[in-house]
């Protein structure tokens, strides 16, 4: 969710083999790194507050710090797989798949740190952060609602472009405990059985969600 994650996109290059890929969500015939998300991300971000909505390449350079081949590499890739629309001088714009992608991160992302902050009780926002980053890749719609439905979120949270930009921890979204203690530990291990049945990730990201839900059992035995 960050605008900026510094080195983050310079060090996942496509075919490496330390890059998670999933199934692309909006295209579900390929898949594509992570890498292809964070740009898809940070041009969304960088779109609603330029006309038009589109955005240059340097633009990206700077709030990815990145170089500036390596954003042309990448949005050969996005414009191959219709995300964006490049024009040499107008720049670049997300195409409706693309934008609906972004939108999607930026939610996945607010619902999971509204989960670590109000129902894990975690309270450093960095690290908070970070979890969200790591984790937001992998989330499905249904994944997402049951979230929402776990935290007892009833505010409509499609229109994200209000509080996009100053991306902080949505304190204004509304959330009550809405299950009894078995129906949360019900809920919580079918998430986690998702996240293992829906996603392809690494071990090491995978222990990590494991280890966040054995956090939450533990603290809550």
């Amino acid at each position: 969710m960050p605008p900026t994650k510094k080195g983050k996109s310079e060090k996942k290059e496509e075919g490496s083999p330390h890059v998670t890929s999933y199934r692309g969500v909006t295209v579900r015939d390929q898949e594509f790194s992570e890498s292809y998300d964070e740009y898809l991300e940070v041009i969304y971000r960088l779109s609603l507050q330029n006309p038009g909505g589109w955005v240059k390449n340097k633009e990206i350079s700077t709030r990815l710090n990145v170089t500036a081949p390596s954003v042309t590499n990448m949005l050969e890739k996005l414009s191959g797989a219709k995300f964006i629309d490049w024009k040499p001088r107008s720049g670049i714009r997300l195409t409706e798949i693309g934008r609906n992608r972004a939108k999607n991160l930026v939610t996945y992302h607010i619902v999971i740190e509204l989960f670590l902050q109000r129902i894990l009780k975690m309270e450093d926002v960095e690290t908070i952060d970070r979890i969200a980053c790591d984790l937001e890749h992998h989330l499905t719609d249904d994944m997402k609602n049951r979230f929402i439905d776990l935290l007892g979120i009833t505010e409509n949270l499609t229109n994200v472009d209000n509080f996009i930009l100053e991306d902080k921890i949505p304190k204004h979204i509304e959330t009550r405990p809405v299950y009894t203690e078995k129906e949360l530990f019900q809920i919580l291990a079918k998430i986690e059985a998702t996240i293992d049945k829906e996603t392809n990730i690494e071990k090491k990201q995978s222990d990590k969600i494991h280890s966040i839900f054995a956090t939450f059992n533990r603290q809550n035995q």
